[in-house]
């Protein structure tokens, strides 16, 4: 990072055009785009951004819904009510 003076003793730090910028943190809200749960909601609970020994790669962890409740009507019985409404929730590893 550069920085650079100005009059009135305040600094205007600029940042290296190689180093990129870590917009993925978490509570963020994200959507996935590959594999299995495809265009489910999650949030980023916790970032590896420099890896473990066993993943020597950046990778985050997620909590979402892998299962949306779905529409109710009123004439369904109760057992039916109870399984539609039931969320399966997803924890995940993701690159």
């Amino acid at each position: 990072m550069e920085r650079r003076a100005l009059s009135n003793n305040a600094t205007i730090e600029k940042s290296n055009p190689t180093e990129m910028v870590k917009f993925l943190k978490p509570n963020k809200a994200v959507v996935l785009l590959q594999g299995r749960f495809v265009g489910r909601k999650a949030v980023i609970v916790r970032s590896f951004d420099d890896g473990t020994r066993d993943r020597p790669y950046g990778y985050y962890l997620i909590a979402g819904i892998a299962k949306y409740p779905k529409k109710v009507i009123h004439k369904d019985l109760a057992k039916k009510m109870a399984k539609k409404s039931r969320v399966k929730a997803l924890i995940k590893l993701v690159n």
